[in-house]
């Protein structure tokens, strides 16, 4: 690890074991530091560790036996955040963190975050495709196309005077009237879009 932690796009078939128990794909990364002589696990160790990992990120669960596929997306994402919290973290990168979550988990992942940042100091390198997550948790951003930055800076700096087209594409898995609610708070997007020259606004509900 050396401080570096990645949480993957896809939590369910890059990031977690889905047939194992919280317990498992918590503490994956520490089995040889819960073990008694290297290689026999101390089951009581495992747990608690478990469990205290799992309270830094409100992790919602029936107990750390559960199995990880049972678990609701948001809290799925919380399972990859308690690992990373498992050595000390410098480092953390992310891919798409929030991709797929209702409005309520998003917003769960975002504290999440903030904490990281507050509490231990962390620094988050992280890949989104949601502006306003991007306007929240960032002090800097990149816009790529293709694989190329187009513009960096600081935020409120860039999202004044971004200069080139970009498309802002969101993603709604499921239509409740929840989530249109949410997508209705995206509306000063639309203010943003105003002041940048160029600037194309794509809304995709699949």
């Amino acid at each position: 690890y050396h401080g570096v932690a990645f949480i993957p796009e896809e939590r369910r078939s890059q990031g977690l074991v889905l047939s194992r128990s919280i317990n498992d794909n918590i503490t994956l990364p520490q089995l040889r530091h819960l073990s008694r002589s290297g290689w026999l696990l101390d089951y009581r160790l495992e747990r608690t560790t478990s469990l205290n990992l799992g309270q830094q990120v409100r992790l919602k669960s029936k107990n750390p036996e559960q199995i990880v596929r049972q678990l609701s997306g948001g809290n799925q994402q919380k399972v990859l955040f308690a690992r990373a919290l498992a050595h000390p973290l410098k480092l953390l990168l992310l891919d798409e963190p929030t991709i797929g979550l209702d409005p309520i988990a998003r917003r769960s992942v975002w504290e999440i975050l903030k904490k990281l940042k507050e509490n231990y100091d962390v620094t988050t390198l992280m890949s989104t495709h949601y502006m306003e997550e991007a306007e929240i948790l960032c002090d800097r951003i990149a816009i790529m196309e293709k694989g190329k930055i187009l513009q960096m800076g600081r935020t409120h700096t860039l999202v004044e005077h971004a200069e080139n087209p970009y498309n802002i594409n969101f993603y709604a898995e499921d239509v409740s009237s929840q989530a249109q609610n949410e997508l209705k708070k995206l509306g000063k997007l639309r203010n943003v879009a105003g002041k940048l020259s160029h600037f194309e606004m794509e809304l995709k509900i699949q």
